[in-house]
């Protein structure tokens, strides 16, 4: 039996998103590994002063859920006199200082994956006259990455973003700040928020404004917080990061740094996807145009990798083609038989990853008949062939 790995987990189990990863951290020790844990619940410069008193040496390595990128410097570089391997989540890679060789990877959420999600999403809702979007206030880099990604996926569709750019440290200036972007913003609106805080901020705003939601404004958050997201009036929709897998896919790195196992590259970085969206009050004022889209992709969400066409949609909804593809053109940009490939290309990219299988069984697992159409379009969609792509996502331990 191998010997107990001495591990320090420094998590913030006050948020919803500390508390998925402390899940899914113990869900890989559940397959047997060795781990004598000592957990640490502290936050911001609490943790920060703890951290710096401590004596790393007893540990064989360090997982950490609380420097949250660049958003909490002090934490981080607290972190900066440890030697033992370390995993940071909610973070990306920063670099090491000159000669300092410490094993160290970063787990963070695939925060471009999110802001396409975003985009894609308030699309579905219908025909808005103007998109916004509101970052964390310190502007970390994850929040500038979701929002650049929005940004840029709007623009496919021909639409365009406004940023809101608060320079106000004091709350209440910012406010003011706030106030008077969301309202010169034309309405209605559809407003992306860097994460649930900034989108609770952002619902208090449009109510200080006279704004009504979702009648005028629509409010879309990140994190899926329950008790939040359910705070508010109207509670609020959000995104679901998959935190869980986050932890899982942490501690999994973590167990194979210290056991001297060598990664891809150094330091090491890999990402999580998100679940989905949780839509509650704030997104829910659909106009009918877009009733008839989101229908149309709940059914294709479902059925694509079932090989159906738009004509099965068409059959589906009870309209006509010419019907549903203006609906589509005017609210998304592109036809139903692009939402179709795009979900079958999601699901492609999927099986590259998780799995082995041949090429020719994974389209015939997302509804293709031959593999020569898939492998154009994938080519087309992505800007690589499926064997580049795997060969990409290859993790060099099990």
């Amino acid at each position: 039996m191998n010997s107990s790995k001495k591990v320090l987990i420094a998590l913030d189990l006050n948020e919803e998103s500390g508390r998925r990863q402390l899940a899914g951290i113990l869900r890989f020790l559940e397959s047997s590994r060795h781990w004598n844990i000592q957990l640490m619940q502290h936050i911001g410069e609490t943790a920060a002063n703890a951290i710096r008193n401590m004596s790393f040496e007893r540990f064989d390595g360090l997982l950490s859920g609380i420097n949250a990128g660049d958003s909490d410097a002090s934490v981080r570089r607290a972190f900066e006199s440890c030697r033992q391997p370390t995993v940071f989540m909610d973070a990306e890679p920063q670099s090491q200082q000159a000669g300092n060789h410490t094993p160290r990877a970063f787990v963070h959420i695939d925060n471009r994956e999110v802001g396409l999600m975003a985009a894609r999403h308030l699309m579905s809702l219908g025909n808005f006259n103007s998109f916004g979007f509101v970052p964390e206030k310190k502007m970390p880099r994850w929040s500038k990455v979701r929002g650049k990604t929005f940004a840029t996926e709007l623009k496919r569709s021909g639409k365009t973003c406004s940023f809101f750019t608060g320079t106000a440290a004091e709350d209440t200036a910012y406010r003011k700040e706030l106030n008077a972007w969301l309202t010169a913003l034309p309405k209605p609106a559809a407003l992306f928020c860097a994460w649930d805080p900034c989108a609770v901020q952002t619902l208090a705003a449009c109510r200080d404004c006279a704004i009504p939601v979702p009648e005028q404004a629509v409010v879309l958050g990140v994190d899926d917080d329950e008790f939040l997201c359910n705070l508010t009036s109207p509670s609020l929709s959000s995104i679901r990061p998959d935190f869980e897998s986050e932890g899982f896919l942490a501690a999994k790195t973590l167990d194979s740094l210290m056991g001297k196992r060598k990664l891809s590259r150094f330091p090491h970085s890999a990402s999580c996807r998100a679940m989905g969206i949780t839509e509650r009050d704030s997104t829910r004022h659909v106009p009918p145009s877009g009733f008839l889209v989101r229908r149309a992709l709940a059914y294709i969400e479902k059925n694509a990798c079932r090989g159906i066409t738009v004509a099965d949609v068409v059959s589906y909804l009870g309209v006509s083609r010419s019907l549903l593809t203006l609906r589509f053109r005017q609210i998304q940009g592109n036809g139903p038989l692009h939402a179709i490939r795009r979900k079958q290309m999601d699901k492609v990219r999927h099986l590259l990853r998780t799995t082995d299988f041949p090429v020719a069984r994974i389209t015939a697992m997302c509804g293709f008949k031959s593999e020569n159409n898939p492998k154009a379009i994938f080519r087309d969609m992505f800007g690589q062939t499926m064997s580049k792509y795997r060969k990409s996502q290859k993790r060099p331990f099990p």
